[in-house]
């Protein structure tokens, strides 16, 4: 079997209902044929240090496969096959929204990244784990801040809308065929249960995935 021209990799929380969301993920690679690495980490104490050893993990992940990376968090799935990635000539690419002002804190989103295997983006990816490491905000702030100190020289691609779609609506809503990663916003409900910001209540131990889903998207109104 040919291999697909990236990684894919993700990692999930252990003993979390990450564990779940990442099982939709893997069948979705699967699905369209795509090569990927997805492990379960132990928690790293809260929920924003777990998303900050996403530059370690990526870092780690390009050493050893030494082809390009495509990170996308565990909450999400593909619905089509990322073609622009087959042969794409930059360094790092990330979603930026055009809607959104240069200052905003979240002008690049870190839920879908491109990382190639040359020089300049595992430079990049180095100083993004040392930020990460000395940071107590955001992994997707920390690459921001990354990009503007040491992007210079380093080829920049941002990813089209349907490369980062966030899922705004109901589960059974599903988006059109144009989207390719979609982004289910698990930390709508789990930030807060890892955080212990939220009482875990045992039936939701017993929902399936969809229905986790469903609950994050409830609206009463």
């Amino acid at each position: 079997m040919n291999k697909s021209p990236f990684l894919l990799v993700s990692y999930y929380t252990k003993k979390t209902y990450y564990e779940k969301e990442a099982q939709d993920l893997i069948a979705s690679c699967e699905k369209f044929g795509i090569d990927y690495h997805i492990e379960g980490i132990d928690s790293l104490g809260n929920w924003n240090r777990n998303c900050l050893y996403k530059a370690t993990f990526i870092l780690n992940q390009l050493e050893k496969a030494k082809r390009p990376i495509v990170w996308t968090d565990a909450d999400s799935i593909l619905c089509s096959y990322p073609t622009l990635f087959d042969q794409f000539p930059c360094d790092i690419a990330a979603r930026m929204p055009e809607t959104l002002h240069p200052d905003d804190p979240g002008k690049v989103r870190s839920g879908t990244l491109y990382i190639n295997y040359t020089e300049q983006a595992i430079s990049l990816v180095k100083e993004w784990v040392k930020m990460c490491s000395e940071s107590d905000e955001t992994d997707q702030i920390c690459l921001k801040k990354t990009l503007l100190a040491h992007g210079e020289g380093v080829r920049f691609y941002p990813l089209p809308a349907t490369y980062c779609m966030i899922h705004q609506q109901n589960v059974d809503d599903l988006p059109s065929n144009d989207v390719v990663f979609l982004h289910t916003q698990a930390s709508r409900l789990y930030q807060k249960l890892i955080d212990h910001e939220l009482v875990e209540f045992p039936f939701l131990q017993s929902l399936s995935n969809e229905e986790l889903k469903e609950l994050r998207f409830y609206n009463p109104d």
